[in-house]
């Protein structure tokens, strides 16, 4: 049996995503594959034994030390033990948070994706930690305000279509946190549609 979950991988992630009364830097932003979240370092650090230990228990191929090198996000559906844990939306939370911790990496740039299965990306679990260009560590005290030419000009993506906004990631906004009204935000969990990721996983795994 592995340590996989699917209900597991959202308590994680309400934890490490920031509330509204937060400060939200400094901050962890990553890219995934099509959400931007925003992850409070120090909780993310807390979790990151139990977060190795599923990114683990993945099939062989995503592991560094298989002969594979790399598995497509298609293939994490399934566990080490080719059990079905979760749907798409779960896995995407599973793998952001892996490239939250450094141990997650895109074998291919992202303009690359849309040639590989499924458009999806190959990912790799790292044994050391390296970061994966998708991820910015945002300092405290950041100002929002900076102009997008500025190199720490970050973004948020609400399930975006590639190309638009910030054109150093391809994807999502100019950063300014929506405000708690917005349908498509949860105002509990912070950047990021989690929302839709949510109504997804209870649509799909609740069938």
């Amino acid at each position: 049996m592995t340590s996989l979950s699917a209900a597991r991988v959202h308590e994680i992630m309400r934890d490490c995503l920031f509330h509204d009364d937060e400060p939200k830097t400094p901050r962890i932003e990553v890219q995934a594959v099509t959400t931007s979240f925003g992850f409070h370092p120090e909780r993310l650090a807390k979790h990151k034994p139990e977060i190795l230990q599923m990114l683990h228990d993945l099939p062989e191929p995503f592991q560094e030390t298989s002969s594979s090198g790399g598995g497509s996000f298609l293939q994490a559906c399934e566990d080490r033990e080719g059990n079905q844990w979760a749907e798409h939306a779960t896995m995407e939370l599973l793998f952001a948070m892996g490239l939250a911790i450094g141990r997650v990496m895109s074998l291919f740039p992202r303009p690359m994706w849309q040639v590989l299965p499924g458009g999806v990306p190959v990912y790799v679990v790292r044994a050391e930690e390296k970061f994966d260009p998708m991820v910015k560590h945002v300092p405290s005290g950041y100002d929002a305000a900076q102009t997008p030419g500025d190199p720490n000009h970050v973004t948020k993506g609400l399930v975006e279509e590639a190309g638009g906004g910030d054109p150093g990631l391809g994807v999502g906004e100019d950063l300014a946190l929506r405000k708690s009204d917005d349908p498509r935000r949860d105002p509990d969990f912070g950047i990021g549609d989690y929302t839709e990721l949510e109504r997804e996983r209870n649509t799909n795994e609740g069938s």
